[in-house]
């Protein structure tokens, strides 16, 4: 049975996936987020035949499943499977699970995973730091080859291309020709930038009460994802920050990834109101999500009271 890797969703998930593949060879991908791995896992345990190694990269740990994460983990290594991580996030680094790991790469002050499996497997020369120049850089970067990918990368976190994902990261991963590229970029060009320029300019800015300039962007009834959107509002309205309401909660961040001012002080649990926020994430951006009561209207009134009394 192939290795696995299991990645993140997201632009760095998907760079991370590229780079593991470069590293170590093909693999079978699955895709989670932080709430999610501990249900790959369990579809994982529950096979009689499993991977010798698995590899987990960008997937924070979720301090609310910690508990039957580390339980999860513990099976698969009881049953002789080699565990890899490579993450950036806050969590790992404060658990038991270093035990479990036969590689454990958890640096929070590295911005990205991809930079971190990069350092360890000496990638950067074989010419794969164009990879960290598509994360920081995205559609800004002076080599149009590192546009495109991300162009196609970015539209591969959208619910209709992720069908062809696992073989987009493999043929981009080994120099090979991805048959779908030109019509996903096309898709990008003439759908995808029309709804981000709406979005950019629906934006609102709103100043907490110590005078930093929030400006919001209400993403909550949209299936598509924007990640590059921040940075093109807090450039265009001279904001401090943004954050972007979505079905899954509440995004805010500077203008680039860990870059300007730390949030991470607002890492944890917290009472907003009447409801319990969570907040995780990178310094910059932080998820902020609400424990157990829904992402309404509601959350929304309540998180905007958090952010204006906190920053």
């Amino acid at each position: 049975m192939p290795p696995l890797i299991i990645t993140h969703w997201d632009l760095d998930g998907y760079v991370s996936a590229i780079l593991l593949l470069n590293a170590v060879g093909d693999c079978d991908i699955k895709f989670a987020n932080a709430g999610l791995l501990s249900n790959v896992l369990s579809g994982i345990t529950g096979n009689e035949e499993i991977p010798e190694d698995i590899y987990l990269a960008d997937l924070p740990l979720d301090s609310g499943l910690r508990a039957s994460m580390l339980s999860k983990l513990q099976t698969l290594e009881d049953r002789g499977v080699a565990l890899h991580l490579f993450d950036h996030h806050a969590g790992w680094e404060s658990t038991g699970a270093r035990s479990v790991f036969t590689t454990n790469v958890v640096d929070t002050s590295k911005t990205t995973a991809a930079s971190l499996i990069i350092l360890h497997f000496g990638l950067r020369s074989q010419g794969c730091g164009r990879w960290l120049e598509l994360l920081s850089k995205k559609d800004q970067s002076s080599d149009s080859s590192v546009r495109e990918d991300f162009k196609l990368l970015s539209a591969l976190c959208q619910k209709p291309f992720r069908g062809v994902r696992v073989q987009a990261l493999k043929d981009l991963a080994f120099g090979r020709m991805f048959p779908k590229r030109e019509e996903i970029l096309d898709w990008y060009d003439t759908t995808y930038l029309k709804k981000e320029d709406f979005y950019q300019h629906s934006a609102e800015i709103i100043e907490t009460v110590a005078g930093t300039k929030v400006a919001w962007v209400d993403l909550q009834g949209e299936n598509l994802t924007f990640p590059g959107l921040a940075p093109k509002v807090i450039r265009a309205l001279g904001a401090d920050l943004c954050a972007v309401f979505t079905q899954g909660g509440i995004w805010l961040s500077t203008a680039h990834i860990d870059a300007g001012r730390d949030l991470s002080f607002l890492h944890g649990r917290h009472v907003a109101g009447s409801i319990q926020l969570t907040v995780f994430g990178h310094k910059s951006p932080i998820a902020i999500r609400p424990v157990e009561s829904p992402v309404d209207d509601w959350f929304l009134q309540e998180a905007k009271g958090f952010i204006n009394e906190r920053l």
